[in-house]
């Protein structure tokens, strides 16, 4: 929806205190441009607040890239802290780079200065970011644990509907790929692909699973992560399973679409 202002009211537009008066009764809607955002800057020696529009001090993600030179994609996010980046060029675990993101802010971000990855002169660079919001995103920091489904095959979210993509990545020790879940990969199947590496598809029995939910996702029951702290960056798109969702169902027998002549 694009972000206007609706005609909502005039009074004494005839003039007195009982002129005209109109009202609008449409139905409030979230604007995109206040749950994404991509926004583009030029680097400097200085910290500098980045205003996108977008309310960030209330939950999210930014994720920063160097336009010049080969750097990796950084994700900093409101549950982690600022300065807590992860990149998704390798398996590293969290760092704490101050001159990442510093701060969240009602209109967006301060970033530090004088660094390559995040804000150097004569540098641009690309940000990306999400507002943590039901049924857009949500961001869950949990502690793998196999002997209890509560955090590694049924992780619990926040996003009220079924997710179309996770994407969870390991925190602390050596780290580990950035294993990610899409809709499109065998929907509500063990297949997943690495964000940071270039292989196909794979299919693991030890992630995933097969039952994303509206209140929970899958990761791994592998006793390998036990004890180490993973973020998860749960996305909507999931398929809705309610009838109304529907416009037309095709299940393969004798299904057309026919449409007569009219004015």
């Amino acid at each position: 929806f694009k972000k206007e202002n609706p005609f909502q009211t005039v009074i004494g537009f005839g003039g007195g205190a009982t002129g005209f008066g109109a009202h609008s009764s449409a139905v409030s809607k979230p604007y995109m441009e206040d749950l994404f955002s991509t926004y583009l800057y030029d680097g400097s020696d200085s910290p500098q607040t980045i205003t996108n529009g977008m309310n960030l001090a209330g939950g999210g993600l930014t994720i920063l890239k160097a336009r010049d030179f080969g750097r990796g994609f950084a994700w900093i996010d409101t549950v982690r802290g600022a300065t807590k980046a992860i990149q998704t060029d390798g398996q590293s675990a969290e760092a704490t780079e101050n001159n990442s993101i510093t701060a969240f802010n009602n209109n967006g971000f301060t970033v530090g200065g004088n660094d390559g990855t995040y804000s150097d002169a004569g540098y641009k660079y690309a940000s990306y970011s999400f507002k943590k919001q039901e049924k857009f995103l949500d961001i869950v920091k949990f502690t793998f644990d196999s002997s209890s489904a509560a955090t590694s095959t049924a992780v619990p979210h926040s996003l009220g509907v079924k997710p179309g993509m996770v994407i969870f990545k390991q925190l602390t020790g050596t780290g580990s790929n950035w294993f990610t879940w899409h809709r499109g990969l065998y929907a509500d199947t063990a297949y997943y692909l690495y964000l940071n590496a270039s292989t196909q598809q794979d299919i693991n029995g030890a992630f995933f699973g097969t039952a994303h939910t509206s209140t929970t996702f899958c990761t791994s029951n592998s006793s390998s992560y036990d004890g180490e702290e993973f973020i998860a960056y749960v996305f909507a798109g999931g398929e809705s399973t309610a009838a109304t969702a529907r416009s037309v169902d095709f299940d393969g027998t004798n299904d057309y679409l026919y449409s007569a002549p009219s004015t």
